[in-house]
């Protein structure tokens, strides 16, 4: 048996589609395949201003969006398991995908503690060096549970992750208590753990 998976970029209510998500037809889409992953990710992309990865709100418009066109239970949740460090030099601002490690281990080498964005349920942190303004907004545990909080509250498939390898190895015990709670629950609410 084969399956078929096919990622879809975000789409919300009320808002034109633009160039890049226009082309993504839920319902046609989700005819044909088995399963559609949301991605999820890149509220804040590489070409504009530095912000949260997948802030919290912007991620669930996403899902109700996605849900009132897809069955909930061909619907996965695409979470992003990195960062980004947006530079500001003055001349613009450039950024680079971080993983988590990486940012661990700058914060624990500048002895910075992350400042925690409430709205966007998720962590970040600037710092300046050689007159550079450095903002970084990542992915962590805590901000990974609360998109996992959102299988339920909409009673998705599942998630899948982007990418592995970037991670905050805290989530993977996350990520066990979800498989273990669903054990015994119906078929359909089992967690479609996928990367």
């Amino acid at each position: 048996v084969r399956l078929l998976r096919v990622a879809v970029v975000p789409r919300f209510l009320g808002s034109q589609p633009n160039q890049w998500s226009a082309a993504y037809d839920y319902p046609a889409l989700a005819g044909a395949a088995d399963f559609l992953t949301l991605m999820a990710y890149d509220n804040s992309g590489r070409l504009g201003p530095a912000g949260p990865i997948a802030g919290y709100n912007w991620v669930k418009n996403a899902v109700e969006y996605a849900r009132n066109r897809v069955p909930t239970d061909k619907l996965l949740l695409g979470i992003a398991l990195y960062g980004r460090e947006w530079t500001d030099d003055g001349n613009g601002l450039q950024a680079r995908t971080m993983p988590y490690p990486e940012t661990e281990a700058l914060l624990n080498r500048l002895s910075l503690t992350p400042r925690w964005a409430e709205r966007h349920r998720s962590p970040w942190f600037e710092y300046r060096t050689s007159g550079t303004v450095r903002s970084v907004w990542y992915e962590n545990a805590r901000s990974i549970q609360e998109k996992l909080k959102l299988l339920e509250q909409y009673r998705l498939r599942g998630f899948a992750a982007w990418r592995l390898g970037m991670e905050d190895p805290r989530i993977w015990p996350l990520v066990s208590a979800m498989q273990e709670d669903t054990n015994g629950s119906s078929e359909r609410h089992q967690a479609a753990v996928g990367f």
